[in-house]
């Protein structure tokens, strides 16, 4: 009994951690968004699919463990071999993604802190000087219709910052306090709208949709579907559909 009952303990306090790790795979998603313009290799998403699985088992787990101790229907080292196989399983699962993994924040270091940007910069500059941050957004708008950063695949915080000759953590509140936009969001938003604009353009009819999309910065074709329908509210190709069709 005392067996039964020590590992049901790990399967809870399992199933409790797995609940934690994803708030904070949440708040990771939130701070790579206001860091990065692509996220698709720093978003965890493989960690995060296998923490929702681990739940489930481990949920899975507990519940049979309950079931046993009233309906006596296996022994307890026949279900300890299914809960020890999946820790095995997890080990070598993180360790090979893990691995696989590359730095997130290498170049975006004042990002990756416990407190977000946003929160930090509010702290500094309560009574902020909206003139200031008029400056900064009109200078924004120009650097992105002149110079289209956002067509760069890799463009991050940080380099349109330096473009900007401001600090990261200020062109972060401008995007998020003034123009209600995350990084992600704002960048991704430019590119769909330079799509809309060259899949328009004879000069670009020889190439598909994505080969258009890669033009304008996107680097897959779920980011860049993602955002399409976000931003527009239909896929890519019934935008073509409804544009050739003449609606």
């Amino acid at each position: 009994m005392f067996a039964i009952t020590g590992t049901m303990a790990v399967g809870i306090s399992s199933i409790g951690y797995n609940i934690i790790a994803l708030f904070l795979l949440k708040k990771h998603l939130r701070n790579i968004k206001n860091a990065f313009s692509n996220i698709e290799e720093r978003d965890l998403g493989w960690l995060r699919t296998f923490v929702i699985a681990s739940l489930l088992i481990f949920s899975v787990n507990v519940l049979l463990y309950n079931l046993n101790n009233f309906l006596g229907f296996a022994e307890y080292f026949e279900l300890a071999k299914i809960a020890y196989s999946f820790s095995t399983v997890y080990v070598l699962y993180i360790g090979y993604f893990g691995i696989r993994q590359g730095r997130i924040f290498a170049d975006s270091p004042t990002i990756g802190s416990d407190v977000p940007v946003v929160k930090v910069i509010h702290e500094e500059s309560k009574e902020g000087d909206k003139r200031d941050f008029s400056q900064i957004i009109r200078n924004l708008t120009r650097l992105m219709e002149h110079e289209q950063p956002y067509l760069d695949p890799e463009l991050s915080l940080a380099k349109l910052s330096s473009l900007l000759k401001t600090k990261p953590e200020i062109l972060s509140e401008v995007l998020n306090s003034s123009l209600n936009r995350n990084f992600f969001d704002y960048i991704n938003k430019h590119r769909i709208e330079e799509f809309k604009i060259k899949c328009l353009s004879r000069e670009y009819s020889h190439l598909s949709i994505m080969g258009i999309a890669f033009e304008c910065g996107f680097n897959s074709k779920a980011a860049f579907y993602r955002a399409f329908s976000k931003f527009e509210g239909m896929s890519p190709t019934a935008y073509m559909s409804r544009f050739s069709s003449g609606g």
